[in-house]
């Protein structure tokens, strides 16, 4: 489990990964912060399906430490905006002491047009029902971003789990005017969480 998303890694390989990816997205109703983008219509909630694949290294600086690259692919299954949503990824991984560990990831994610469409498009009604300008998405790069995450161990089996995140939307769904006129290109990302190993 890994946020919404779900995965199952099949090949019996130390550092090689590949399996199926379900994920769920949120939709969007009325009960939106944003005046402006209550008013436009609603977006279903997406159930999605998919694949990934993931290759690691062996140590490289220190004894513990990997690098990890991986695609994320998924493709919507429930008719919410009927496309599909592509992310790569990289990530560096390190235990600093026997404590404490730390992996920090950069990734980017690139959508179809439908999706693109279906979340950050306005229509000539929407718009002068929304007052937001009428705009028509297209598909691409949709975002780029950072994470830095740390595990301490607190006793043998339990941990302290800590996240910060970034990601900054780009093309043309930064250029929309859901995110230039009502919402915001940076989306920041904070968490702290409890961790148990089995």
């Amino acid at each position: 489990l890994d946020g919404l998303t779900a995965r199952a890694n099949l090949p019996p390989f130390k550092r090689v990964e590949f399996g199926p990816l379900v994920g769920y997205r949120f939709g969007r109703d009325g009960d939106v912060e944003n005046a402006l983008v209550a008013l436009l219509p609603q977006i279903d909630d997406a159930y999605e399906a998919g694949a990934f694949a993931a290759i690691e290294s062996g140590p490289l600086f220190a004894r513990g430490d990997s690098v990890r690259l991986w695609v994320d692919a998924l493709h919507d299954v429930s008719g919410a905006h009927k496309s599909w949503i592509v992310t790569p990824a990289l990530g560096y991984a390190s235990i600093l002491t026997h404590r404490l560990g730390t992996n920090a990831e950069i990734s980017a994610s690139f959508a179809g047009g439908d999706y693109a469409d279906t979340y950050f498009s306005i229509s000539a009604p929407s718009s002068a029902a929304s007052g937001l300008a009428a705009y028509d998405a297209g598909g691409g790069l949709k975002d780029l971003g950072a994470s830095f995450q740390w595990t301490y161990a607190v006793r043998r089996k339990w941990s302290l789990v800590g996240l910060t995140g970034y990601k900054r939307l780009v093309g043309d769904a930064a250029d929309s005017p859901v995110v230039s006129e009502a919402g915001d290109r940076d989306q920041f990302t904070v968490g702290l969480g409890i961790g148990r190993s089995f």
